[in-house]
């Protein structure tokens, strides 16, 4: 008797817990739909007398240090020095590739 409700309790564990993802998977979808909803229904920005950009003036950075994430992950740009020259531009890719 014990070993058939051991047998049936484990058959039941494996569906049990694709059910509890699957509610999670639908609650973590409403959330997303509602921000794509909510991002979908901004009104555009209209830039009629946009502020210009200086360009005759270089940006330097000094000592700079970079890391995705949380504080608690490494630094991926540790301690750097960089003039970036007026009218360029520079950019640092985000950790898939896209950029930030």
């Amino acid at each position: 008797m014990m070993l058939s409700t051991q047998f049936i309790i484990g058959q039941l564990t494996i569906p049990i817990n694709n059910f509890v993802a699957f509610i999670q998977g639908v609650a973590e979808a409403k959330i997303s739909i509602e921000r794509l909803g909510e991002v979908l229904n901004l009104s555009e920005e209209n830039n009629i007398n946009p502020r210009p950009v200086s360009a005759d003036h270089n940006i330097l950075l000094k000592n700079a240090s970079f890391r995705y994430d949380s504080i608690n992950s490494p630094l991926t740009l540790k301690g750097i020095n960089i003039i970036i020259p007026s009218g360029k531009t520079t950019a640092i890719a985000g950790t898939g590739g896209s950029g930030i």
